[in-house]
């Protein structure tokens, strides 16, 4: 009965563990100010779990918060994470572009169609008409 209810809710497993490094995200409704970040911009170290609530401890200023899982995010390393994979640094990808298909290239580029309409000067316009 539990694993049809978590498949209908797309439940899965949680990737966070104790002693994982792990940003913090307000719920949407305790965000006052668009002009607070949406992440607190020190990152968490997760200190104990019980379930889903996670008690993570700031590396700055040592306050801690107990949170559900759904307010943390790992902090994505640029060597690779605990299992081995690659994880991508967004400030290589930020500049590049990608390539635009050799298609296009091959077709010969027509001129634009302009319209054939010959539009008639408005009457009330006219010079000497009043």
């Amino acid at each position: 009965m539990a694993e049809y209810s978590d498949k209908k809710v797309n439940a899965k497993q949680n990737e966070i563990e104790i002693g994982d490094l792990v940003w913090y995200e307000p719920p949407k409704t305790k965000i006052m100010n668009k002009q607070e970040p949406l992440r607190v911009l020190s990152p968490f170290k997760v200190v104990q779990m019980k379930g889903s609530m996670i008690k993570a401890r700031s590396e700055e200023d040592n306050t801690v918060i107990c949170r559900n899982s759904s307010c943390f995010k790992l902090v994505k390393n640029e060597k690779g994470d605990q299992n081995g994979s690659k994880k991508v640094n967004l400030k290589d990808t930020d500049n590049k572009r990608t390539s635009i298909p050799n298609e296009i290239d091959k077709k010969e580029i027509e001129p634009l169609r302009r319209s054939s309409r010959v539009s008639k000067p408005v009457e009330r316009f006219q010079a000497g008409t009043i």
